[in-house]
């Protein structure tokens, strides 16, 4: 299980595929902000999938994510991103999915 540190606005979030874990309650609740078909649109946070599994799924670049875990608890040992990146991601069924390679590591968009 994955576990993401979100902005949203000026809250952060730390969002898993089922729903928020810990930070501010906000409007957003467990939706990121992500590009898909060109459309900056919310979609609900579903977790990972491998890269090499979803080659048939719609594509999305998620933003805003900061840092990622696959602490159980979602709580320790964050990766801290660097400001402005933007990861590849799948859209399917009203949720995004970030793409990780087989080392599960997250893959920047380009």
């Amino acid at each position: 299980m994955i576990t993401v540190r979100y902005r949203h606005n000026y809250a952060k979030i730390n969002i898993s595929a089922r729903g928020v874990v810990s930070g501010h309650h906000v409007v957003s609740g467990n939706k990121v902000m992500c590009l898909v078909n060109n459309q900056q649109i919310m979609m609900a946070f579903g977790g990972i999938v491998h890269a090499h599994k979803a080659t048939l799924l719609t594509p999305a670049v998620v933003l805003n994510i900061e840092a990622y875990t696959f602490d159980e608890t979602g709580l320790f040992n964050y990766i801290e991103l660097p400001t402005g990146t933007k990861l590849k991601g799948v859209a399917y069924q009203n949720r995004v999915y970030l793409l990780v390679t087989p080392n599960k590591a997250l893959i920047p968009a380009d």
